[in-house]
C-alpha cells in the first residue's frame, strides 16, 4: 500500500508599477497560493494501481489595468482526479491503463470576480489503454 501526500501554502506579492510613480501589490503571476496533492496506491502480484488527486488554487493569469485590479485575470482553482493501473501479464509483457482528469475539471479564466467569465475550455476525461512488451 502507497500513501503520499503534500501540501504547499505561498504567501508572496509582486508590485505593479502605476504611471503615477506609486505601485499596486499583486499575486505574483501563475503562483497558487495553495497546492496539494494525495495519492493512494497499491502493487503485489504483478498488480499496481494509483489514484492521484492535484489540486492548486486559482492563479493571476495577466494583469489587465495597472490601476484597477478589477480588470485583473485570473485563472480558477483546479482539482484533477487521475487513475492509473498494470497489470504484469508476463515477466515481459505488461497491459496498463492511465485516465486523467477523471473529474471531467474545465479551464475557467474571470476578470476581477469569478462571475466575469474570460475563458471556459471542457477537455473532459482522457483514457489510454495499452500493451508494453520488453525484449
Amino acid at each position: 500500500m502507497l500513501l503520499a501526500a503534500n501540501y504547499t501554502w505561498v504567501d508572496a506579492e509582486g508590485g505593479i508599477p502605476l504611471p503615477d510613480g506609486g505601485e499596486r501589490t499583486a499575486p505574483l503571476p501563475f503562483q497558487a497560493e495553495n497546492t496539494a496533492n494525495l495519492s493512494i496506491g497499491y502493487q503485489k502480484y504483478g498488480f499496481s494501481a494509483r489514484l492521484a488527486a492535484t489540486y492548486r488554487d486559482r492563479i493571476l493569469d495577466e494583469v489587465g489595468d495597472p490601476e484597477d485590479p478589477a480588470f485583473d485575470v485570473y485563472i480558477d482553482d483546479h482539482l484533477q482526479i487521475d487513475l492509473t493501473a498494470a497489470y504484469d501479464v508476463t515477466r515481459n509483457v505488461q497491459i496498463f491503463f492511465e485516465g486523467s482528469n477523471l473529474g471531467d475539471e474545465p479551464l475557467y479564466s474571470f476578470s476581477g470576480s469569478r462571475n466575469v467569465n474570460v475563458q471556459y475550455e471542457e477537455y473532459g476525461p482522457s483514457y489510454t489503454v495499452g500493451l508494453k512488451a520488453v525484449f
